[in-house]
């Protein structure tokens, strides 16, 4: 038997003596009491706007003292206390899976990878086969778009690879294996280790976009045997195969050998979690194995990463071969319901003592790092002192000078290394020195200003490399400093005693200079003519020992002005490097600011000195001085520009907390600089500003989280069907205003706003009693940290969006897996940000299915019992349209006439925004009509004629709608023929018109028109009609024929006679059967009227708007014409062509479909059923 007729299989283990430790159940005894329940809550409760700390509450009976941490006698005494990890496992049916999570990495931070150094029996330099079983976040991702290089390049992501190009061990590249951006795999190799010896191949099929988890792998048989080299792609369900074929198999001309580099081997990234090229990405997503062939037989290295578990780094494979976890890499269990720390061991028991207990609730991160709320340290300062930056090479001494404005020393970076002291000897008064006085620099807290007071510091336990950089934010006055200042010197050891890096009194220009022993001045450099003066830089110099010679670099990069969108600008780019001949400048011994004094306020920050390169910089660049793509560079503008995915994915790396990231971080916005804040809060800035769920994770002690673009066009994860009473507990909707939002303002921070309102439509601005559709004001302003100005528009276009979506949201739906058992796989497996599916509701509630976004839930693990109660809102505001396959309905439509429930044909009028279409190839879809949903089958124009018959003595029947009504003059003035129908003015002043049929108060009518004759002694018309209810009224477009050779149109309303002029303009001379369009548009109050000449083309806007006076009900529409009292023609035709009635649109559909039959009245919106919304 199985649950509910047996036990929950649940275990609770607790971390101690390094591994996980089963806690046992003791309904009486020590362990869990599971007759009270496990109760735990994860993500949003309670419609909260932002997650609370997830937990898991239970009891541990304590009759023995086992869990009382401070208790001698206790077993478990010395093991556990505050914080010790706890997790709750339910397997799902098939067992306990575990694997590798790889939270990519922010470019060109080191990306989470597992790796392996270089060995002998790992380089495969000949026929090799690569096979990987992955499960990433999505198999497609956007063109690449990162911070600092060009937007749109290709994005490849690394699956695994032994290549390494960067810095220090550059030309070590052997291969990557990748997946690009649109599906399709690709294998690179290097025959040389150099980019010259590169050679690309591409698989011809892409992977599935739905594939989910899928093992990959690639060939490569560097002879053929005919003179080429193969490549073969291969995918299976897991890495056990079978294998199938991907595509056809890549042949290249030449036989082929694959360098043997030094590069580690690295899955998930390249060698030290570095890109391999520009536009790539570390892996994001899950791993359940690797494989490796020397050859196709011989594998040499083989990781099942479901035989690992939480919390484990080192792994030794199948093949003996030795691995680490490296990066925001960790192990997931499917099992895991909750993994967190238990603060509090507080002990309970009954008044007898009988009864003993400890109630414990284990939370996640969030709880702990809101604990004293201490703010995240200066971007700056996080990327001198973070070892992910330099990795084995941190600063020998850092002094990041944000001290508070009481401070009387300079606090080191790093913990144990001596302060600045403030004068050149100790007890010298501080004078006039300013903390925290200058706030200009985006990447650091408020520095230090400078006057006369001198800075230095010792430089403790730097060794003498053969390099050195020394580095430090400056800022001169505006107007300057009245005398040369040494801004940075650095004492050295070696022949030269001290490198100052001196600015110029006046100019702010830059000069380095080189002392030797007692101050004599050994040389210096030319001053660089770039005035520094109120501007903001990252300045110093660099040193590297050449034999008997130094190499000496001057680096200098500019703040850019953000606001004004100017780019970082590296000054040191145009400042030649120099040698000095016959010198050592040994280890660096101390560092000063400001030495002689007279800085004149200029202001000096995060001085740094180092004297070990890293593999992240270029040697045959070293004039920049900083590797283009590095985290300095970044930090030093504050990661402006830095997108939402990524801000998340570093701010987790740079607290050692993991993440695991669902989505492409590179389809999130960019952001403004990184303000001050508890690291909590800066990712909730980050994930409020892209709008998708940040929560604490299931499976681990981290984050997860779900970008907005992975929310949007989901099928359903859950579909539950009401009918047959999946939930325990009645679904009922809300149908309030808490989320309405039909005002909106996006406030960007530091910048400008824009306001996006609902003045139409679902849940608009407007007064109920003036709009049925209309709620009323519910405003609101949100300030979000957004790159530039441009972002705003779309992100308050978005809130709206999401604002007035007229759907019903769910908040509770509640499932009990002991009831329902099918499902217990299904829910288990469920993540936050997918979708929930409602199916076959009561009729009573809206007759559709519904969807909704899981946001958080509160499940209850009993011993019979297992209890979810899902956190939901609607999720229709998340489908948007995808580029080429999905529908954008019309701004506005509505009936024109009356509908009865069994009508099949309606009569659709486009009131704002573009006609419905009416190409054969997009039907059918759905459309809903008071609620009712149809389906439409096909659409026409409501009336249409190219006039391509005869008829003597009227018009006849049009190609579409029904026949023409004529009347006025004599029959016989009315003819088909010669592809036009004209009236013949036979008598003047006799009005003829043609009607048809149809009678609608918006519309839109167009034709051609011509007369045969140019007129004289008087004017002819031709009039196109609409609201016509009389023959002495009705609104009409009238072409004037003047007999003066000029052609005119005006806009009149008639009156029971009475016309009255709404509009006239001439648009030069005609000629007899020349041809002249008229589209005529009315909408409520409005008319609008477009004219032009056929041969010149069709202009863009409607030349006129005019507000309709009197006539406001339906009418028909039609045509007519006369010549007027005076015309002298004899017998002139009016010739009309190509009449067309493109509003209303007549609609072929099926009705009920969602089983609402009902008629509807003229006026009644009718909009696509499931429209696509454009996201951002």
């Amino acid at each position: 038997m199985v649950f509910p007729q047996t036990p929950i299989n649940v275990t609770t283990q607790l971390f101690y003596d390094g591994q996980w430790n089963t806690v046992g159940n003791a309904p009486k005894g020590d362990g869990v009491r599971y007759d009270d329940g496990i109760r735990i809550v994860r993500g949003r409760t309670d419609e909260q706007s932002t997650a609370s700390p997830s937990s898991a509450t239970f009891k541990l009976g304590n009759l023995s003292n086992t869990y009382s941490p401070h208790n001698p006698a206790s077993p478990l005494f010395g093991k556990i206390g505050p914080n010790t990890p706890v997790r709750v496992k339910i397997p799902p049916s098939g067992g306990e899976q575990v694997a590798l999570s790889l939270a990519g990495a922010v470019d060109p931070a080191p990306g989470a990878r597992v790796e392996t150094p270089d060995a002998v029996h790992l380089d495969t330099t000949g026929d090799m086969d690569v096979r990987i079983d992955a499960e990433p976040d999505r198999w497609r991702w956007e063109t690449y778009s990162y911070t600092l290089a060009s937007p749109g390049a290709p994005k490849f992501v690394t699956l695994a690879s032994k290549w390494h190009d960067t810095g220090v061990g550059t030309n070590q590249r052997s291969w990557v294996f990748a997946i690009r951006y649109d599906g399709y795999l690709r294998f690179r190799i290097s025959t040389n280790g150099a980019a010259s010896g590169q050679l690309s191949y591409l698989s011809t099929e892409p992977v599935p976009a739905d594939a989910g988890r899928l093992a990959l792998r690639v060939a490569i048989d560097v002879n053929n045997g005919a003179g080429g080299h193969d490549v073969r792609f291969y995918t299976a369900d897991t890495i056990a195969g079978p294998w199938t074929q991907l595509g056809g198999t890549v042949t290249t001309a030449g036989t082929v050998g694959i360098f043997n580099s030094s590069a580690d081997l690295v899955i998930g990234s390249t060698h030290a979690g570095q890109p391999y090229a520009a536009g790539t990405a570390s892996y994001t997503g899950l791993l359940h194995g690797f494989e490796l062939y020397d050859g196709f037989g011989s594998r040499v290295a083989a990781l099942n990463f479901g035989g690992y578990d939480t919390f484990d780094r080192t792994l030794l494979d199948d093949e003996g071969v030795t691995w680490q976890l490296a990066g925001a890499a960790e192990f997931v269990n499917t099992a895991t319901r909750h993994c967190g720390e238990i603060a509090d061991w507080s002990p309970d028991w009954d008044r007898s003592g009988t009864d003993r207990w400890v109630p414990v609730t284990a939370s996640g991160v969030i709880r702990r790092l809101r604990q004293g709320d201490k703010p995240v340290d200066s971007p700056m300062r996080k990327s001198w002192t973070q070892d992910y930056l330099f990795p084995g090479a941190l600063p020998d001494a850092y002094w990041p000078c944000e001290d508070e404005d009481s401070a009387t020393t300079i606090a080191s970076g790093f913990e144990g290394k001596p302060p600045m002291k403030l004068g050149i000897r100790d007890g010298f008064p501080i004078r006039d020195t300013e903390f925290a006085a200058y706030n200009g620099f985006y990447g650091s807290k408020p520095i230090a200003e400078f006057g006369v007071t001198t800075a230095f510091g010792d430089i403790v336990g730097a060794q003498d490399t053969g390099f050195m950089q020394a580095l430090c934010l400056l800022h001169l006055p505006e107007n300057g400093i009245a005398s040369d200042v040494e801004i940075l010197n650095v004492a050295t050891t070696g022949t030269t005693a001290e490198w100052a890096l001196v600015a110029k009194a006046s100019t702010g220009h830059l000069q380095l200079r080189i002392y030797g022993e007692g101050g004599s001045l050994i040389d210096s450099s030319g001053i660089y003519p770039y005035g520094l003066n109120g501007k903001n830089v990252l300045a110093g110099f660099q040193l590297v020992q050449s034999g008997a010679n130094i190499d000496w670099y001057v680096i200098v990069w500019e703040q850019p002005d953000l606001k004004a969108g100017v780019a970082l600008k590296n000054v040191s780019a145009g400042i030649a490097p120099d040698t000095l001949l016959g010198h050592r400048f040994g280890k660096p011994i101390r560092a000063y600011i400001s030495k002689l004094g007279d800085a004149d306020g200029t202001a000096v920050g995060h001085v740094t000195v180092r004297t070990t390169q890293t593999s992240q910089e270029l040697a045959t660049l070293p004039i920049q001085g900083i590797h283009p793509g590095n985290l300095t560079r970044n930090a030093f503008i504050g990661w402006a520009r830095e997108t939402a995915g990524y801000r998340i994915i570093r701010l987790c790396q740079e607290h050692g907390v993991p993440i695991r990231f669902i989505g492409d971080p590179d389809a999130t916005p960019f952001l403004w600089f990184q303000p001050d804040g508890n690291v909590v809060d800066l990712l909730e800035e980050a994930a409020a500003t892209d709008g998708g769920i940040l929560a604490e994770a299931r499976e681990f002690l981290g984050f997860e989280y779900i970008t907005r673009e992975a929310l949007c066009n989901q099928t359903p994860a859950l579909t539950l069907d009401y009918a047959a009473a999946d939930f325990s507990e009645v679904p009922r909707p809300k149908q309030d205003d808490r989320y309405i939002r039909n005002d909106v303002t996006v406030q960007r921070r530091d910048g400008s706003s824009r306001r996006s309102v609902q003045t139409s439509g679902p849940l608009n601005v407007s007064d109920p009693r003036d709009d049925p559709q209309g709620v009323g004001l519910y405003d609101e302003s949100v300030t979000l940290s957004l790159y530039n100005d441009g972002q705003v528009a779309d992100q308050a276009s978005w809130r709206l969006h999401l604002g007035t979506v007229d759907e019903e949201r769910y908040p509770s739906l509640v499932v009990n897996l002991a009831r329902r058992t099918g499902y217990i796989d299904t829910v288990l497996g469920l993540q936050l940000g997918q979708r929930i599916a409602a199916t076959n509701m009561p009729t009573w509630v809206k007759p559709e299915n519904v969807s909704q976004l899981l946001r958080g839930y509160d499940e209850t693990i009993m011993t019979f019992e297992h209890r979810f109660d899902f956190k939901t809102t609607a999720a229709g505001g998340y489908d948007v349209a995808v580029y080429g396959s999905d529908r954008a309905g019309t701004l506005g439509s509505e009936l024109a006439t009356d509908v009865d429930s069994d009508d099949t044909t309606l009569l659709v009028s486009t009131t704002r925004g573009y006609l419905w279409t009416e190409d054969p190839a997009e039907f059918p879809f759905d459309v809903l009509l008071g609620g009712e949903a149809l389906t439409v089958s096909a659409i026409e124009p409501c009336a249409q004629d190219a006039f391509g018959r005869t008829v003597a003595s009227g018009w006849g029947t049009p190609d579409v709608g029904p026949p023409w009504a004529t009347s006025g003059g004599a029959a016989a003035d009315f003819a088909v023929g010669s592809g036009y129908g004209s009236m013949t003015l036979s008598t003047v002043n006799v009005r003829r018109e043609a009607l048809l049929g149809v009678s609608v108060a918006d519309g839109e009518i167009a034709a051609t028109i011509a007369t045969s004759q140019v007129a004289t002694g008087n004017w002819i018309t031709a009039q196109l009609l609409a609201r016509r209810f009389a023959v002495s009224t009705y609104l009409a477009a009238q072409v004037e024929f003047k007999h003066t050779g000029i052609v005119g149109i005006a806009l009149y309303e008639v009156v029971g006679g009475a016309a009255t002029f709404l509009y006239g303009a001439e648009y030069g001379s005609y000629a007899a059967g020349e041809q002249f369009r008229v589209r005529l548009r009315t909408i409520g109050e409005q008319v609008r009227v477009k004219f032009w000449r056929v041969s010149a083309g069709e202009a863009s806007a409607f030349y006129q708007t005019t507000t309709i006076p009197v006539l406001a009900a339906a009418g028909d529409l039609g045509a007519a014409a006369m010549s007027t009292t005076g015309n002298t023609n004899a017998n002139p035709a009016v010739r009309f062509d190509d009449l067309i009635v493109s509003s209303p649109q007549r609609f072929t559909v099926a009705r009920s479909v969602n089983g609402v039959t009902k008629s509807h009245s003229a006026g009644d919106a009718v909009a696509l059923r499931n429209p696509a919304y454009f996201g951002i």
